[in-house]
């Protein structure tokens, strides 16, 4: 994913080698269909983002609670699952009354999190939080295994 900063240039860079390389504009955009890749962390390898998206199937078990507690949230890279992980720690908390998150939907978001948790390139969040600490040369020492697990990951390294 593309820091939402860098997008407008990122773009200008597509379009760029897209004329230079006599490409037509259609040539440069993915298929729609076509499962959204990840590379956010180099060394690490890429990586096929959990259900294409990189978040939790807005059509699956969680369709209603997506509709209902996620309406104005678009799918992908993280956000749905972050909604409805806030719906449940509120949940937990005794912070909410009415409704709460279905054990389908709860057992759905537990799925995901595994999945993702198994390469660092399948989380967006923490795979651009690390580039970016990596980049501004911030004091973290981050071990990586060759399939792209997180093994520590410590300040003052």
């Amino acid at each position: 994913m593309i820091h939402p900063r860098v997008r407008p240039l990122a773009s200008a860079v597509l379009l760029v080698l897209v004329v230079a390389q006599g490409l037509n504009a259609e040539d440069a955009k993915p298929a729609a269909n076509q499962p959204k890749i990840s590379n956010i962390i180099p060394s690490a390898g890429e990586v096929e983002l959990v259900n294409g998206i990189g978040d939790v199937k807005p059509s699956g078990p969680c369709q209603a609670d997506v509709k209902t507690f996620c309406k104005d949230v678009s799918p992908g890279d993280g956000r749905i699952v972050t909604c409805l992980i806030k719906r449940l720690l509120q949940a937990k908390q005794g912070n909410i009354a009415g409704r709460q998150v279905s054990d389908k939907c709860k057992e759905e978001v537990g799925k995901f999190k595994i999945d993702r948790s198994k390469h660092i390139n399948r989380d967006i969040a923490l795979g651009t939080v690390v580039l970016q600490l990596h980049q501004q040369r911030a004091a973290i020492g981050t071990a990586l295994k060759a399939d792209g697990t997180v093994l520590c990951c410590s300040a003052g390294v």
